[in-house]
């Protein structure tokens, strides 16, 4: 089965993916992949040849499962914006409660 590079997460991590059948895809293609976090959307790199998964210092991936579609990026939209309100909800707790902390990202898993 193939391998690609794909670059996922808020974090923007770096893994080596293989495809649940034998399907091929292109560089640049948005893809629904599978985490040991879950589900989530990613941007294919490039095939995973020895020579690009090389400088990975974590190449931990997953799976492909197929190229994003609209309900994928309808649901993308949807979670960003429950993202926004539970950052607004999380810095007004902050304040109110005056608790040392300094929030730094919000993270919904697809």
């Amino acid at each position: 089965m193939p391998q690609y590079v794909v670059r996922y997460g808020a974090l923007r991590h770096l893994g080596v993916f293989s495809t649940s059948r034998n399907e091929s895809y292109q560089r640049g293609m948005a893809v629904v992949v599978r985490t040991k976090r879950g589900l989530d959307l990613g941007d294919l790199l490039c095939e995973a040849t020895e020579r690009a998964v090389q400088d990975l210092t974590d190449s931990t991936g997953g799976q492909i499962l197929r190229e994003v579609r609209a309900d994928d990026r309808r649901e993308m939209s949807r979670i960003r914006n429950q993202e926004r309100k539970v950052w607004e909800y999380c810095l007004q707790k902050v304040k109110e409660l005056e608790v040392p902390m300094k929030p730094v990202d919000v993270e919904y898993v697809f």
